[in-house]
C-alpha cells in the first residue's frame, strides 16, 4: 500500500453551515462534507450576486475568534460586513487594509496595490491568529504602470501578472501557517469574445492556484426580502467539480441560514413550497411569514428545516 510521506499538513475541512454548500465543497465519495481550508477561492459572477457577502461569511468560518483582513479596493460597507460576519458566528476583528499612505503628511496619496496587497500577505504570513484575507476586488486592481500612465494607455497582461505574484505568495504562505487560512479573491465575471461560456479577469495564474472556483447566479428575488442565488462548484480540487448549491441573501443582513435550510429542503423535496411552506406535510407557516421570522430574528421557526437536512441520508 502507498504511504505519503513528508512534513506537510493534512487537509483540513470546516463546516459553512449551509447543507448544499457543503456538499458542493465537500468530497461525496468520502463523505466529507465543509471547505477546505489551506486554500484560495476564488468567487465570482455577475453584480450584485451576493459575492462579497458569502466571502464574509465562509471567512467567519474559518475560526469563530482572530482576524480577517477585507482588501477593500471596492467601497465597503463597515456595518453591513460586521452583520454579515455576525451570521457566520465570527466574534473577532475584521481589519480593513489600509490604503493610504500615512508617511505622506498632509498629503492623501494612496499606496500602491501592489504595495497594499503585499501587506496584507505578510501580516497574514506572521500573524498566526488572521484567519483569512479577502481580496474585494480582483477587477478593481490598479497597477504601478497604470497610476504613472495616462487614461486611455494600454497595459495589457499587468493585473495578469499582478495576480499571478499574488497567488503564488499564498499558496506558499497557506502551506507554512501553523493555524489554517484561506484566500478569497472576488471577481467579475464576462462573456467569451467571439465564443461560449464565461471567463473572469486577472489572468490564469490565479485559476490554476485556487482549490475551489464558485460561481454565483441570481436565482428568484422577493422585493425588500432578499433573494436566493444559486451556485456551482466550477472546481473543486478536493472532492470534484460542478455540483450545485443555494444561498439565501438578507438586505442588510447577509447570509441567512434558516432560509437556505428552508429552500434547501424544498429543493430536495423534504419540504413543499406555496402559499404555505409544509415540511413532512406539517404547514411551517405562510412564506410570508417566514420572511417576517427571518427579518426579526427568530431563528427557532427554521430549526425544522435544518433538523431535515442534518437528518437525511447522503
Amino acid at each position: 500500500m502507498a504511504k505519503v510521506v513528508g512534513d506537510y499538513p493534512p487537509l483540513e475541512r470546516v463546516p459553512t453551515g449551509l447543507w448544499s454548500l457543503d456538499r458542493a465543497l465537500g468530497d461525496p465519495r468520502r463523505k466529507e462534507w465543509g471547505m477546505a481550508v489551506r486554500s484560495i477561492i476564488e468567487e465570482y459572477g455577475r453584480w450584485e450576486s451576493g459575492k462579497s457577502t458569502l466571502a464574509y461569511y465562509l471567512a467567519g468560518k474559518v475560526r469563530k475568534d482572530g482576524k480577517v483582513l477585507v482588501i477593500p479596493f471596492e467601497r465597503a460597507d463597515k456595518k453591513y460586513i460586521e452583520s454579515a460576519f455576525n451570521q457566520a458566528g465570527f466574534d473577532g476583528s475584521v481589519q480593513l487594509v489600509e490604503l493610504l499612505d500615512k508617511k505622506q503628511k498632509g498629503k492623501k496619496r494612496l499606496l500602491l496595490d501592489g504595495v497594499v496587497m503585499t501587506n496584507a500577505l505578510n501580516e497574514f504570513a506572521d500573524d498566526e491568529d488572521v484567519n483569512a484575507v479577502i481580496l474585494d476586488s480582483i477587477g478593481a486592481i490598479v497597477s504601478q504602470a497604470r497610476v504613472e500612465g495616462t487614461i486611455g494607455e494600454a497595459f495589457m497582461g499587468d493585473r495578469a501578472k499582478m495576480m499571478a505574484d499574488f497567488a503564488r505568495r499564498s499558496e506558499g504562505m497557506l502551506r507554512e501557517r501553523e493555524n489554517p487560512g484561506i484566500i478569497i479573491g472576488i471577481n467579475h465575471v464576462g462573456p467569451v469574445i467571439g465564443g461560449r461560456g464565461h471567463q473572469t479577469g486577472g489572468g490564469e495564474v490565479f485559476k490554476f492556484a485556487a482549490a475551489v472556483r464558485i460561481m454565483l447566479y441570481f436565482k428568484e428575488g422577493f422585493e425588500d426580502d432578499g433573494f436566493l442565488a444559486e451556485g456551482v462548484a466550477e472546481k473543486n480540487r478536493f472532492g470534484g467539480k460542478g455540483r450545485k448549491f443555494l444561498v439565501y441573501f438578507m438586505p442588510g443582513v447577509g447570509v441567512h441560514v434558516g432560509l437556505t435550510a428552508m429552500f434547501d429542503a424544498v429543493r430536495l423535496e423534504l419540504a413543499e413550497r406555496g402559499t404555505v411552506v409544509k415540511l413532512d406535510g406539517k404547514s411551517m407557516g405562510r412564506i410570508g411569514a417566514l420572511f417576517d421570522a427571518a427579518r426579526v430574528g427568530d431563528e427557532a421557526r427554521f430549526k425544522p428545516f435544518v433538523k431535515a437536512l442534518a437528518e437525511k441520508e447522503d
